[in-house]
């Protein structure tokens, strides 16, 4: 089946390391020299070893993909969104659509089920009149490493979401969820539907080339452009922190190409050669 099955590189790993956990367990009592056992790990093992290393994808391969857009590209379509918005105020597919844009532009984007589930008086509440995304543990992927997660709302995204409130909620922000379909009124039950109505709101905003833009692809654009303007690793995890992933994972969003990550490094040997060239006088000379 993982011979002839068409999969991601990292599915294939998943499925094989599975497979072998599984045969240790199953012949877990059987002799070390068992040949049925032994011929299929070595099979298992050999086929991971012949898997290709899957790369990262950097910032022009996913650009090439129409999958990259920069984040000062994502700010001007949130204007752009507001500027549409304030021409039609009743519009509620605009309300949702800059909503949605404030949520992922105003704070640190965040995976999409948080923000998908966001629900009057649970995970979206008031506190000391201050509005607040307040997530359990259960609420989003890595909540058992960090536990309960508060994020106050900035004014700017607080200003949308009473505005979508009071216009489109009949001012009611008691109970019930805060994005819900517009016919039927149900809440997005699934990741893969909100994934799509999520596209289908950037693909609007962004050029005929820029089809694949998702909240991962946001979370990319954001660490990508804001990891070299972070002047420290106490407010680069402190970013981590708030997008709800470890330092480790950051890295990985991060897409600058291998010259860009290079460069800070390479400025900085310069700067301080420069500096000690400059006031090498103490303790020099000998």
């Amino acid at each position: 089946y993982i011979e002839n099955h068409v999969a991601a590189i990292s599915t294939k790993r998943l499925n094989l390391d599975t497979a072998i956990i599984v045969l240790r367990y199953v012949h877990r009592h059987d002799e070390i020299d068992n040949l049925t056992l032994l011929g299929n790990l070595a099979r298992c093992k050999n086929m991971r070893r012949q898997l290709p290393q899957q790369k990262i994808p950097d910032q022009q391969v996913l650009d090439d993909e129409g999958k990259w857009v920069d984040w000062p590209d994502v700010i001007k379509a949130r204007e752009a969104v507001a500027r549409d918005l304030e021409n039609t105020p009743d519009s509620e597919t605009l309300a949702r659509e800059l909503l949605v844009f404030c949520l992922y532009t105003w704070i640190p984007p965040i995976r999409g089920v948080p923000i998908r589930s966001l629900e009057f008086g649970r995970t979206l509440v008031k506190v000391a009149n201050e509005w607040t995304i307040r997530l359990a543990p259960t609420d989003y992927k890595t909540g058992k490493f960090y536990g309960r997660d508060d994020t106050p709302l900035p004014p700017e995204c607080v200003a949308v979401l009473e505005q979508f409130i009071a216009r489109h909620r009949d001012g009611d922000s008691s109970t019930g969820f805060l994005f819900v379909r517009p016919r039927t009124l149900e809440p997005y039950k699934t990741s893969s539907d909100w994934s799509a109505f999520l596209t289908r709101t950037f693909a609007k905003r962004f050029p005929d080339d820029r089809k694949g833009i998702s909240c991962t692809a946001l979370r990319r654009s954001y660490i990508t452009y804001f990891t070299g303007k972070l002047p420290s690793e106490e407010l680069r995890e402190s970013t981590a922190i708030a997008m709800h992933h470890s330092r480790k994972m950051q890295d990985r969003y991060d897409r600058r190409q291998r010259i860009e990550k290079k460069r800070a490094g390479l400025d900085e040997v310069v700067r301080v050669s420069r500096e000690l060239m400059g006031g090498g006088g103490e303790g020099g000379g000998e």
